[in-house]
């Protein structure tokens, strides 16, 4: 056969009775060439644009970022490059699903076209991150511009009657020449402005300044000694903040706090390299550094004598989420005969918006004994439905609504619902970050059980420091009680003792 209408019949499915009985060949030669050519051309499209949104992809935004600098650089005119980061697009994805997902990237990228409309090159780059080129004008017009994208952003989304009304957005600008002479430098000082947009608080455009770019070197370097950290284990720590019942004052309980020294350097803060650690997924190790040693610290309270003492572990939602935490926490239980009704577990109210699987992860946990609370309330975007479904047995109130307590009227409206709703529904409230006695005095009259912060104790580090606590917070009857009794254990911390191993009074 013809291998010309062996072609034809494999791609129609049909063969002319003959070449000069079928006047269409040349017709049909003439489609294959066109579709040859139409998959050419897609193929180079797909290669520089985003199939999503329709965007030109990171390899076209490079090369025009090239072309716009050469531009600039003859015309002497400013040339800004932005990086967009959407805030809480991950919640999106967990709740509603990467079909809305994908409608939400849509649906930003037709608003920012709206907003640039010829002025600017927009990009996106990968998941939801955008670029955008702005050239001429001046740096007031770009701001202008970037605080539009911002605004318009976060404005309401609707998707099939489901409404959305948190997502933002962070931008980094690098601005050509004054933040870079070259493309790779300006992307460089653009990405290092938009993680300043997100640690400061996001939803906001931060221009590129010298000292972020000495603040991701740091960023590296600590990223690399908390990884050689995590495997040696030299050099982390815990605090425990202790917890107080309201009426009386009395100890009940601590909250485990990481601490990390480096030798040489001092301690780091964990404003620092607890985000460092989230952003890099270290934070699982680190949590399981966390969990290991405060279920051996409840072990150590008992052999004390001190069985009533609770703890509270803070776990990121990235571990929360991991299928093997239950395991994790029973092994740990197990290996330090710990009763898990010892254990309180605290996720951020952010974490409630993963939805009904961070619920039955609470129900399974709140099976296992374990007790589970709300950190942070008040702060997040949760619904108020939620808290009706949750197994919590605590929340805890932001030391945000504590500070100005004595002064601002809101705050003490804000904690007196908080406190309704956990009578409600039976839950434990906590306030965190008491400092004064005014404010004290006010949490008892709002009838807030639980207290944590400076009017009691700093978190406290090192064995001795935990016992001579431990000792001056317990009566002089209570303390004589349990001596005689015998439930306390001499506690081998260097603390003088008498000759029976009881520790002696301590000085006044």
């Amino acid at each position: 056969m013809n291998p010309i209408l062996s072609v034809l019949k494999n791609h129609f499915g049909q063969l002319c009775p003959g070449h000069a009985q079928c006047p269409s060949l040349q017709q049909r030669l003439s489609l294959l060439e066109q579709e040859r050519e139409f998959q050419r051309m897609q193929a180079e499209y797909l290669a520089s644009h985003d199939a999503l949104t329709g965007l030109p992809n990171r390899n076209l935004f490079r090369q025009h970022a090239i072309e716009c600098m050469e531009a600039a650089r003859e015309e002497h005119q400013p040339l800004a490059l932005m990086f967009l980061d959407l805030d809480n697009f991950k919640m999106v994805n967990d709740t509603l699903g990467h079909v809305a997902g994908d409608a939400l990237l849509v649906e930003v990228s037709h608003r920012m076209r709206g907003i640039l409309g010829g002025e600017g090159f927009l990009a996106r780059l990968g998941g939801d991150e955008f670029g955008v080129l702005l050239r001429g004008g001046g740096v007031g017009m770009f701001f202008e511009l970037a605080h539009a994208m911002i605004d318009v952003i976060k404005d309401v989304y609707d998707f099939g009657g489901q409404r959305v009304s948190t997502i933002g957005c962070s931008i980094g600008m690098a601005v050509y020449p004054d933040d870079g002479e070259d493309v790779s430098e300006l992307l460089r000082h653009a990405d290092a402005a938009i993680y300043e947009s997100k640690r400061a608080g996001k939803n906001r455009v931060t221009r590129f300044h010298p000292d972020m770019h000495r603040r991701l070197v740091r960023r590296s370097q600590l990223e690399e000694q908390l990884r050689e950290v995590l495997r040696t284990g030299e050099g982390l720590s815990l605090a425990l903040q202790p917890k107080v019942r309201m009426k009386d004052e009395a100890l009940t309980g601590f909250e485990a706090l990481a601490r990390w020294r480096i030798p040489g350097q001092g301690a780091v803060s964990p404003m620092e390299f607890i985000p460092l650690a989230e952003e890099t997924g270290l934070i699982v190790p680190l949590t399981h550094f966390i969990l290991r040693e405060a279920i051996w610290r409840i072990a150590e309270f008992e052999r004390w004598g001190w069985p009533e003492l609770s703890m509270a572990i803070n776990i990121s939602p990235r571990q929360f989420s991991r299928p093997d935490l239950e395991s994790e926490l029973l092994r740990a239980l197990e290996e330090f005969r710990v009763n898990s009704g010892q254990i309180e577990l605290e996720i951020t109210e952010s974490t409630l918006l993963e939805g009904n699987k961070v619920i039955d992860r609470m129900h399974a946990l709140s099976h296992l004994g374990f007790r589970l609370g709300i950190d942070d309330f008040g702060t997040g975007f949760s619904s108020l439905s939620y808290i009706k479904r949750l197994p919590a047995d605590t929340l805890k109130i932001d030391r945000a609504f504590v500070t100005e307590l004595e002064h601002d009227r809101d705050d003490r409206m804000l904690v007196q619902a908080i406190v309704g709703i956990a009578e409600h529904f039976g839950m434990d409230v906590v306030a965190e970050g008491v400092e004064t006695s005014q404010q004290r005095d006010i949490l008892r009259e709002m009838h807030c059980g639980l207290g944590q912060g400076y009017l009691w104790s700093r978190p406290i580090e090192g064995e001795v420091a935990l016992a001579d606590y431990l000792q001056r917070s317990f009566t002089v009857a209570d303390y004589l009680q349990r001596s005689f009794t015998g439930e306390i254990e001499p506690i081998n911390t260097g603390i003088a003792t008498d000759g029976e191993g009881n520790p002696m009074p301590m000085p006044c």
